[in-house]
């Protein structure tokens, strides 16, 4: 009987990969979107264009990955351990130009959709701070963002072309972390690159009085719009947040889909053209408040790196143009 066993095995295993093999549905390939950091506005995001994608491919498997945010989902994107991923337009941008070789190589294989939402820039400090301007900050403690996350980034930019990047004191804290710091006192300003409103100022708002700092006369007079292309004037609506009496002005990123070159073309047309359909819209508004403005003429505003040829055949037949090549 044991020898009959031992003979008898491999048979039945190789039956049963047969029937496997021929008479089950093979199932769909796995998608993988770059999101962000757990509870964050990319992870959220994110998981409205996975619903997206399954408009434009219903029964495709699609997985949305925490990461720790833009230059993690290029890095991905790049790698091909990702398919598509939310990133900034700035980061993109550089990463493209080869100019983000401190923090990951030259990105060849990044590719745009579309612009999903304006990513804005919030210069935050306690209402009764004697900080009143952005050159206040000098010898000042200024919460900037996790490390290498596209805030701190985006902060360094800032204050570089304002020649105060070796005056203020950068804290390296996430947003809520960073708002608790600045209510206690630990911390002079927190400085955020959003969507607005922000849910941790907002909830920040409601516990102690803010006040936002002007950063667009700032941005201008340090020429940030010349050197760095893809950030654009903007302000903060007034009532934006509790207590904000008056409109702020202030300047914004893009924050875009991308997807790797490889990706079939023809999906990602039928993904656009679901993303800007009803169904898609709905979606992605109930995702995340900062998709509210998601608005299909605004779906090239601040990309500044190649589209992908099935983005490129979309926005062809809606007679938008192609951004220059890095």
């Amino acid at each position: 009987m044991p020898i009959k066993r031992v003979l008898l095995f491999p048979v039945s295993i190789l039956i049963l990969l047969s029937l496997t093999l021929s008479g089950c549905p093979q199932r769909e390939p796995l998608l993988h979107i770059g999101g962000g950091p757990a509870g964050g506005t990319y992870q959220k995001v994110a998981a409205g264009l996975q619903e997206v994608m399954h408009l434009a491919a219903p029964g495709m498997r699609v997985s949305v990955e925490r990461t720790g945010g833009s230059l993690a989902n290029l890095k991905g994107v790049e790698q091909r351990s990702l398919d598509m991923a939310i990133v900034y337009a700035g980061d993109a941008y550089l990463a493209a130009r080869g100019q983000l070789e401190k923090h990951l190589p030259p990105t060849r294989e990044v590719r745009a959709l579309t612009r999903i939402y304006g990513a804005t820039a919030h210069l935050v400090v306690l209402a009764n701070s004697r900080i009143r301007s952005v050159h206040d900050l000098q010898r000042k403690r200024v919460a900037i963002g996790n490390p290498g996350s596209g805030a701190a980034l985006a902060a360094e930019r800032f204050f570089t072309a304002l020649g105060l990047w070796g005056e203020v004191i950068p804290v390296y804290l996430g947003y809520s972390m960073a708002a608790e710091e600045l209510s206690r006192g630990r911390v002079e300003a927190v400085w955020e690159m959003v969507g607005f409103p922000s849910e941790s100022l907002t909830e920040l708002g409601r516990r102690a009085r803010i006040r936002l700092l002007d950063v667009q006369a700032p941005a201008l007079a340090g020429g940030l719009y010349n050197a760095y292309p893809f950030y654009r004037p903007m302000v903060i609506p007034a009532g934006t947040y509790p207590g904000q009496q008056a409109e702020v002005a202030s300047y914004q990123d893009s924050a875009l889909w991308v997807a790797n070159s490889h990706m079939d073309p023809e999906l990602v047309a039928t993904a656009l053209e679901k993303l800007f359909s009803n169904e898609g819209m709905e979606a992605m508004r109930r995702s995340h408040p900062s998709t509210r403005n998601l608005d299909q003429a605004l779906g090239l505003f601040g990309v500044e790196i190649p589209l992908h040829p099935g983005a490129e055949r979309f926005w062809k037949e809606q007679g938008q143009g192609k951004p220059p090549a890095p």
